[in-house]
């Protein structure tokens, strides 16, 4: 728990990552999990506050492509008798992209993706961008998340940005196959993680060799009874 760093005198919590673990490949995260076994539930509906450090921003002059910068993960329930990632069946995920030239903006990626078997690990079944409305770095906004677990229609997904003060916006509302292995409804939610700070290695290296700050903030979590 720090002071807000936009000076409102509140305490808010902050997750950062100081450097990466040259023992371990892909621990660059700091993260909040909610677990519970066949967390099953028509809607999952969630909100809170996020102040992205302005540092952050500084990864659109990366020279070259970063996309592995992760907001929100979602994952269902491992299945023992497929191989494969041992965290889980499927996933989905919020995240920041840049795969244009230096000075690029980061854009919002939104994705479903195989991790069961092994054969289709990190393979998208899904996936959208919204390059059209700008990520607020250095700001207070609140990340609306509602959720139908469903495949075809009957699957929904609605992510809403609301900068403090001004208007929400939907960056995705999409149908199809949300928080839900294709085929497989008895492999319902397991791990919820909306608190998520979570960068691939080399452009961690890259941001944290500049002297950048990696950090971002939370605040106000809330979620709804539907």
């Amino acid at each position: 728990m720090v002071a807000d760093p936009a000076g409102s005198g509140r305490q808010v919590l902050m997750g950062r990552i100081i450097k990466d673990d040259p023992n371990q490949a892909a621990t660059s995260r700091a993260q909040m999990t909610i677990s519970y076994n066949k967390m099953n539930i028509p809607v999952y509906h969630t909100s809170h506050r996020m102040y992205m450090h302005p540092d952050l921003k500084y990864l659109e002059q990366y020279n070259g492509i970063a996309d592995w910068f992760s907001l929100v993960e979602l994952w269902t329930a491992h299945d023992a008798g497929m191989d494969g990632d041992p965290a889980g069946s499927a996933r989905w995920g919020l995240s920041l992209h840049n795969d244009g030239p230096i000075n690029s903006p980061l854009y919002w990626h939104l994705y479903g993706e195989w991790m069961q078997p092994a054969s289709k690990s990190y393979v998208d079944f899904w996936a959208y961008d919204n390059k059209s409305y700008i990520v607020p770095f250095g700001k207070w906004f609140t990340l609306d998340i509602y959720i139908v677990p469903g495949e075809g229609s009957a699957g929904k997904m609605k992510i809403t940005v609301t900068p403090d003060g001004g208007v929400a916006t939907t960056i995705f509302d999409i149908s199809g196959t949300a928080a839900y292995y294709p085929g497989r409804p008895d492999l319902y939610l397991e791990d919820y993680q909306p608190f998520k700070l979570y960068i691939g290695n080399p452009w961690l290296s890259w941001m944290t060799n500049n002297g950048k700050y990696m950090a971002i903030y939370y605040n106000d979590y809330k979620w709804y009874k539907n």
